[in-house]
């Protein structure tokens, strides 16, 4: 995830290409991008009433992408352009977020890997992914013995999380395969 705004977008024959900037130096970020650049994949932007002075009560706007990344310019900011098939839709949506603080998530190499073994989880389980998810993020704490709910997306996991939701979803297709 990384706080992004758009400066500009154009609409060619077949594309969109929208140019983004963050001001973000973080060397993970950073390096997540680098990886991604040329690869297609989906994008989620999100426009928070409450970051650009509005009122939090209001709901989160989504634009979800399949993108890619076709420049990057790392200097004191990072600037990057996405290309994604035109729409007609995305147009509407990308002018109205234009100037905006925004928060732009993407699937890191871990986050493929989680999503990848979800789905195949999924599949055998015959349940949605979310639910997967929750589950297998539902646990019991040390602590008190209180039950801590799960979560239902790959982003709200920290790195950490991420790591022994994995495990156990391997486990889990190597227990079934045996």
């Amino acid at each position: 995830m990384i706080n992004v705004s758009v400066l500009s977008f154009s609409v060619l024959k077949n594309v969109i290409s929208i140019r983004m900037t963050s001001s973000s130096n973080n060397s993970e970020t950073i390096q997540e991008i680098k990886q991604l650049k040329g690869c297609l994949q989906k994008y989620i932007i999100e426009d928070s009433p409450a970051r650009n002075g509005g009122s939090p009560d209001k709901d989160t706007k989504q634009i979800e992408l399949s993108a890619k990344i076709q420049s990057l310019n790392i200097r004191s900011t990072l600037n990057f352009v996405l290309h994604t098939e035109k729409q007609d839709f995305h147009i509407h949506k990308i002018l109205n977020i234009m100037g905006r603080k925004l928060t732009m998530k993407f699937m890191s190499q871990k986050e493929k890997k989680l999503q990848e073994l979800l789905n195949k989880v999924a599949e055998v389980l015959n349940m949605p992914e979310k639910e997967v998810l929750y589950k297998f993020t539902t646990f019991k704490s040390n602590k008190n013995g209180k039950t801590v709910k799960g979560k239902k997306s790959i982003y709200e996991l920290s790195e950490k999380h991420k790591t022994v939701v994995i495990d156990k979803l391997k486990k889990m297709l190597d227990s079934r395969a045996l």
